[in-house]
Parts: C-alpha cells; structure tokens; sequence
C-alpha cells in the first residue's frame, strides 16, 4: 500500500511514532515540490500505524467536551490514511 504524506505529517510520525516503525518513515522518500513524502507499506504495519493513531488519539486528542483538538484531526488523517 502507498501512502503519501504531507510534511506535517511525516515531521509528526517521526516525533511520536513507535521506535520500531521509524525505520519505514525514514525510508520514505521526497517527490515533487510540494513536499509530499510517499511511504510504501505492508498492510500488517498499516494496521499497527493506525492502532497507533487511534491510540494516541483517545489520550490526547480530544477536548473536554470531546472536540477534536488540532493533534487530534491530525491523528484522524492517519487513521483515515491508514485504513485499508
């Protein structure tokens, strides 16, 4: 499965992404001038990237009265990205 990226979104999974899923951010690769990085991906890691993001959404990503905050709508395109 291929996934592009925005660099927001690659800068972000590279901040809090697991340790041992690094490796597949880090070989992602650069394409045209708006800085889209494109990951190439099994769809076992998918799967683990995005219960991941659901993870970490359900303890940071919500406000008291359960909107969404900015990290959380980030969360939410790696969830949608990820979903095969």
């Amino acid at each position: 499965m291929r996934i592009s990226l925005s660099e927001t979104q690659h800068k972000y999974l590279l901040a809090y992404i697991p340790e041992h899923l690094k490796h597949l951010i880090n070989k992602s690769h650069e394409t045209g001038a708006n800085t889209v990085f494109d990951l190439d991906v099994e769809n076992d890691v998918a799967d683990e990237i995005r219960d991941w993001a659901l993870e970490r959404q359900n303890k940071v990503g919500f406000e008291i009265n359960y909107q969404l905050t900015s990290e959380g709508q980030l969360l939410q395109e790696f969830i949608d990205l990820f979903f095969q």
